[in-house]
């Protein structure tokens, strides 16, 4: 008897140990309620991927002196974009450039490798004004790749397409031609980051969005209007006192040209903005009370309509959802089941952006551009934007002047 009680205990003691093992491994390994696993650092042990954004296109116009006198010869390209997941030295990004399947050039851009430490390499391409000169115009396909050097294998990321075109200079008493590019499209994306906090700073919500203007000077006097699942919700006044912005990538480009019906000089700008707006917006779980005028994300979880307005005119209606963790929903555009999800990276997320009807605060608006997709000829996917956003998009703007001008016929 006493040795079959000895022979229970040591099973029972057994089973005792094995249950704590399992307790404490399910403590490790599953994250608290409410916690996610780190997606800054998933995202670094991820296989490299081309993220949609930030991406830029500029075009860099070639003057060279011809019989004594300087003209624009053509174009070369500066691109800088990022790619997302783990790097390493010795990789590269390239780009092919064609039009109507012909082969203008390919550009690449060696990487320096994260490590697998940082979860996004950013990169530039700028052509050699010597010799990586193109002349074609309109639509220009660039297919961007990846080289693998640990398997010395090459592979297509995304293709894009950027619209080139002529514009007028004034110089040496005439008008003449130099190059530049159209970014009608980017207007249609906007975005929000949830910004990581160093040591003792605030988890804040900075909202991007592009606009069209002559300068961004003209953004002054912001405020904001809010509403959740339909239902006003009013605003401190100290939520947007500071008016917090700035514009963090500028595309400036203008026309200079002579017109002889006005026997004077005529500035024709087309200067596109990526804006940061900064209102007291934090998410994430609520903590302590961080000063007049906060406003926590959690506190108000459900479809989000916030109007960005510029002296009292309503310049972005931006449509999002909030969670009741306190943070934003991706939109169906990054659904990463779909091909051609929208890959920004984490912290990132689309949000629907809607304009005034009609659209007179920016300089120019394309409407039909916004329709065909974003970001550079990216197609939307989802049907909350082919079925809602880009339906609801106000009449073409060309503004006072058009830009750029068709032919130098007429102006003199």
């Amino acid at each position: 008897m006493r040795n079959t009680r000895s022979y229970l205990s040591l099973i029972l003691f057994v089973l005792a140990m094995l249950f704590a093992a399992l307790v404490i491994t399910v403590l490790v390994t599953v994250p608290v309620f409410g916690q996610e696993l780190d997606p800054y650092k998933a995202t670094a042990a991820q296989a490299p991927s081309m993220a949609d954004a930030p991406l830029e296109f500029q075009v860099i116009s070639v003057r060279k002196m011809i019989n004594g006198a300087y003209q624009h010869v053509g174009w070369t390209p500066k691109i800088s974009g990022r790619m997302l997941g783990r790097t390493r030295k010795g990789d590269a990004v390239t780009v092919e450039f064609y039009q109507d399947g012909k082969v203008l050039g390919t550009l690449r851009a060696g990487l320096k490798g994260t490590g697998g430490e940082t979860w996004y390499e950013d990169w530039e391409i700028r052509g050699n004004e010597e010799k990586d000169i193109y002349t074609p115009v309109g639509k220009i396909t660039a297919v961007f790749k990846y080289y693998d050097d640990t398997s010395k294998k090459t592979g297509t990321l995304t293709t894009r397409q950027f619209q080139v075109v002529k514009t007028v200079y004034y110089d040496d008493s005439k008008n003449n031609w130099k190059y530049g590019a159209l970014y009608d499209d980017l207007l249609g994306f906007s975005y929000i980051v949830q910004r990581q906090p160093s040591s003792g700073e605030l988890t804040g919500v900075w909202i991007y969005t592009w606009m069209n203007l002559q300068h961004d000077s003209a953004i002054k006097d912001i405020s904001y209007k809010l509403s959740v699942d339909g239902n006003p919700v009013p605003l401190d006044d100290a939520f947007d006192a500071s008016q917090n912005h700035e514009s963090i990538t500028t595309f400036d480009q203008q026309e200079d040209i002579f017109v002889k019906a006005k026997n004077d000089r005529v500035v024709n700008p087309h200067n596109v903005y990526l804006v940061a707006f900064r209102p007291k917006l934090l998410w994430g779980a609520k903590g302590s009370a961080a000063g007049p005028g906060w406003l926590w994300l959690a506190d108000r979880p459900g479809k989000w309509n916030l109007k960005i307005r510029v002296a009292g005119q309503v310049v972005r209606e931006l449509h999002f959802t909030v969670l009741p963790n306190g943070e934003i929903a991706p939109h169906p555009e990054q659904d990463k089941s779909k091909a051609g999800f929208l890959n920004l990276g984490p912290g990132r997320f689309f949000v629907e952006t809607y304009f005034p009807s009609p659209n007179t605060f920016d300089l120019r608006f394309n409407p039909d551009a916004i329709r065909a997709g974003t970001l550079y000829g990216r197609p939307w996917i989802s049907n909350e934007v082919t079925g809602g956003m880009v339906k609801l998009l106000p009449p073409k703007n060309p503004g006072a002047m058009p830009f750029p001008q068709a032919t130098l016929s007429g102006l003199e």
